[in-house]
């Protein structure tokens, strides 16, 4: 028996006028010639892998691309699912199994989980007689039936829910004494958001966490994980020193200044930069007049005219450092074979 997944993609690139057709296939799954079971992989980088599978071949049945079973085992992606007893197993949806005892994620064991009641709502979100579960992980849900997962401004589904009693977030973390009516997620001013942030009309949480003296009234996420109120901005839940995110000036992804400071990514004040002079150079280095930054590590050393060499092949940090150097100083750097 032999059940092998192919597929085939074509991708179409054109640069200028010139097209270039690229065919890339893929296989993955098990074999069984009767004798022995294997398990096959391929991807573009290293080709085609096969290794034999502890299965008895003569009772061993192909579940889907991933799972199999013998008249004892199961297994997931060529591995014996430890404890997984092989004659009651099943393929559910979406990388879920069960047996006669437990449920399984992508072969791993969900702890707790009762098979007879299980349902799958997503990839993520599941549920048994007793709790909900977001990617295996309990949430300790204390209502079921007014448990719901909360949706963004669009409609989609967010990291937040809340039943009559609390509000939760999905990893697990239950939040006491909401207020039912007013919680909600904080959808950002931007395509790009975190999903961090919730409130209710008395609080403000991250993931899950109360921020204690934020203002749930004015708060909102100006971006990623980056929150604000009418007091001050806030990275990650935590009170920075900056006032207004919208009259930072921002250099690169990871530098901010407000004209008279520079400030890393926490909003932590940047020591001896010259705003003046201070800017990108490209990934995370920075520059001023005098100092360059490996994101906020002041990198220390004399800056000098010419740099030579002594490599035919220099390092990829010496030809980093080359290319910061010419980029401060304006001149060409001599390479001396």
């Amino acid at each position: 028996m032999k059940q092998i997944k192919s597929c085939k993609t074509h991708s179409l690139i054109s640069v200028f006028v010139l097209g270039i057709l690229m065919l890339t296939s893929c296989t993955t799954g098990y074999k069984n010639d009767g004798k022995e079971v294997t398990w096959h992989t391929w991807n573009e980088g290293s080709g085609h892998h096969s290794r034999k599978v502890n299965a008895d071949p003569e009772t061993f049945e192909i579940l889907n691309d991933d799972y199999g079973r013998d008249k004892t085992h199961a297994f997931y992606r060529g591995d014996i699912i430890t404890g997984a007893d092989g004659h009651t197993f099943r393929v559910l949806e979406k990388g879920f199994a069960a047996d006669k005892s437990n449920v399984y994620d992508k072969g791993e064991l969900m702890k707790g989980v009762e098979p007879a009641s299980f349902k799958i709502h997503s990839y993520e979100l599941t549920e048994d007689k007793n709790d909900f579960y977001y990617n295996g992980k309990a949430l300790n849900v204390r209502d079921k039936s007014s448990f719901e997962i909360l949706k963004d401004n669009s409609g989609e589904n967010t990291n937040w829910g809340k039943d009559k009693y609390n509000g939760y977030y999905l990893n697990g973390t239950v939040i006491p004494n909401i207020d039912y009516a007013t919680f909600h997620p904080i959808d950002a001013q931007r395509l790009i958001q975190s999903g961090y942030y919730a409130a209710d009309k008395y609080k403000v949480f991250f993931k899950g966490k109360e921020i204690p003296g934020a203002d749930p009234a004015t708060f909102r996420e100006v971006d990623f994980s980056i929150g604000q109120d009418k007091y001050r901005v806030y990275q990650k839940g935590i009170p920075t020193q900056i006032k207004d995110y919208n009259k930072l000036t921002q250099f690169g992804s990871l530098m901010y200044s407000d004209g008279t400071h520079i400030y890393d990514l926490d909003f932590n004040i940047l020591q001896g930069a010259d705003v003046a002079t201070f800017e990108h150079i490209s990934d995370n280095w920075y520059k001023d007049a005098s100092h360059v930054w490996w994101i906020n590590k002041l990198v220390r050393g004399q800056i000098q005219k010419h740099l030579v060499l002594s490599k035919s092949h220099p390092s990829r940090e010496e030809r980093l450092w080359t290319l910061i150097m010419e980029k401060m100083t304006n001149t060409c750097f001599i390479r001396i074979p």
